[in-house]
C-alpha cells in the first residue's frame, strides 16, 4: 500500500483489544482519528463499535510501514453492507460446482495470508466477504466477491412441488443441446412438470427446479430452471394479472414485465395504486423503473398515507440494500454527469429518472 493513511480513512485493522474471537466485523473495522507519520509512525483508530456506542476509546497500530505489509492496517474500500448474515442458507461455488453451506464470519480478515497472499492493494483486489461451512461434509470455504457468480441464496421454500404442472421459459433453461435451438426458436414458453427440486453438486450451476417437458415424436426430455422466479418459471393456472404482480414482487426484468403486459393485454391503470404499492414494498429497481419509462406511470411522485416521497417509503423496506446495489450497477454501467440532477424530467439522457433521484439524494 503506497498511499499514506490521513485522519476519517476507514480502514480494517488487527489488534488483540478489538479482535476477540473474529467474528464482530465492527471491531476491526473502523475510522483513523490520528496519524503520525513520523519514523515507523502510527495511527489511532476508532472502531465503528465503538463510535456506534458512543464511545471515543481508540487504539493504536503501530510501525504502520511495516504493519501495512503485514496486514495489520489495510485500507478499507468495501461495501458497508453484505446481502448476506451469519447463519444465512447459502450456495456457494466452489471448485466448479455450486455447494450448500452456511455463512459462519461475515468479513473473515483473518484468512487474508491464506486467501490472496497478501493484504489487498486497490479496490479491485479480491477481499474476503464470508466464510461459509459445508453442509454436507466438515470444512469451509472463503468467498471473495459478493455476487451471484460466487454466493447466492439457497431458497427453502419452493413454489412449486413434485408433479405440479408449469410453463418455463425455454431461453432461460437449460435444455438438450440436441434440440435446444430449436426448441428456442419455435416455443419461447413450454408446458411441463417438475420431477425434482433442489439439485446441487451436479453441474457447473444450480437446479432450482428439473422440469420433464415433449417436443416431437421422441418422448420426454428434461430442462433445468435456474431461479425460482416468474421471469424463468410460472403455474400453468395462475392468472395474467397475478403473475404480472407476482414478477413485480420478484424485481424480474422490464422486458418480463412489458411481456406480461403485452402479450395478455394488461392494463395497468386499473390497478395502477397496487402495482406501485407492491414494487415500492419489495424495492423492485426494476419494477419501478417499468411502471415509470416503459408505462407512463408517475412514481416519482407518489407518497404513502403518511405522506412520505419514495425514497423515504424505499429506505423502510427490508431489500432496500438490493435497490441501491441496482441503482449504482446501472449508473457504474452508463457513466453519470452532474447535469442529470438539475432536470431530468423530459430530458434526453441515458439515465432513468430512479438513478438520477438516487444519485442526488446519495449525494
Amino acid at each position: 500500500h503506497e498511499r499514506p493513511y490521513f485522519e476519517n480513512d476507514r480502514v480494517w485493522f488487527h489488534h488483540e483489544d478489538c479482535w476477540g474471537g473474529g467474528s464482530n466485523s465492527m471491531m476491526y473495522r473502523g475510522i483513523i482519528q490520528r496519524v503520525n507519520n513520523e519514523g515507523d509512525g502510527y495511527v489511532d483508530v476508532a472502531p465503528l463499535q465503538w463510535l456506534s456506542d458512543g464511545s471515543d476509546k481508540t487504539v493504536r497500530i503501530e510501525h504502520i510501514r511495516e504493519s501495512s505489509g503485514k496486514g495489520q492496517i489495510i485500507p478499507d474500500w468495501c461495501d458497508m453492507t453484505l446481502r448476506f448474515d451469519v447463519g444465512d442458507r447459502v450456495l456457494c461455488y466452489v471448485y466448479g460446482e455450486w455447494r450448500p453451506c452456511v455463512v459462519s464470519v461475515v468479513w473473515p480478515i483473518g484468512t487474508l495470508s491464506s486467501t490472496s497472499g497478501r493484504p489487498p492493494r486497490s479496490p479491485t483486489d479480491d477481499f474476503p466477504r464470508y466464510a461459509c461451512s459445508f453442509q454436507d461434509e466438515d470444512g469451509r470455504c472463503i468467498i471473495e466477491k459478493d455476487d451471484d457468480d460466487f454466493i447466492m441464496e439457497h431458497p427453502s421454500v419452493f413454489r412449486f412441488s413434485i408433479g405440479q404442472k408449469i410453463v418455463f421459459n425455454t431461453k432461460h433453461a437449460r435444455l438438450p443441446g440436441a434440440i435446444m435451438h430449436k426448441v428456442r426458436s419455435q416455443f419461447p414458453w413450454l408446458e411441463g412438470s417438475i420431477t425434482a427440486r433442489d439439485i446441487t453438486g451436479e453441474a457447473g450451476y444450480y437446479t432450482v427446479y428439473e422440469c420433464k417437458f415433449k417436443f416431437g415424436s421422441k418422448g420426454d426430455y428434461f430442462a433445468d430452471i435456474e431461479r425460482d422466479v416468474d421471469e424463468h418459471i410460472a403455474s400453468l393456472s395462475t392468472d395474467p394479472r397475478t403473475r404480472l404482480l407476482d414478477s413485480i414482487v420478484q424485481d424480474c426484468e422490464r422486458s418480463h414485465l412489458s411481456y406480461l403486459a403485452d402479450a395478455y393485454e394488461i392494463d395497468i391503470d386499473l390497478f395502477r395504486d397496487l402495482a406501485i404499492r407492491r414494487a415500492v414494498d419489495s424495492a423492485s429497481y426494476n419494477a419501478l423503473t417499468w411502471l415509470q419509462m416503459d408505462r407512463g406511470i408517475d412514481v416519482l411522485s407518489a407518497k404513502d398515507e403518511d405522506g412520505n416521497s419514495l425514497l423515504h417509503q424505499l429506505a423502510t423496506k427490508p431489500n432496500v440494500p438490493k435497490f441501491f446495489r441496482k441503482v449504482g450497477e446501472s449508473l457504474q454501467q452508463r457513466g453519470y454527469c452532474e447535469e442529470d440532477c438539475v432536470d431530468f424530467v423530459g430530458k434526453s439522457c441515458d439515465k432513468t429518472w430512479l438513478d438520477v433521484l438516487a444519485k442526488c439524494n446519495l449525494k
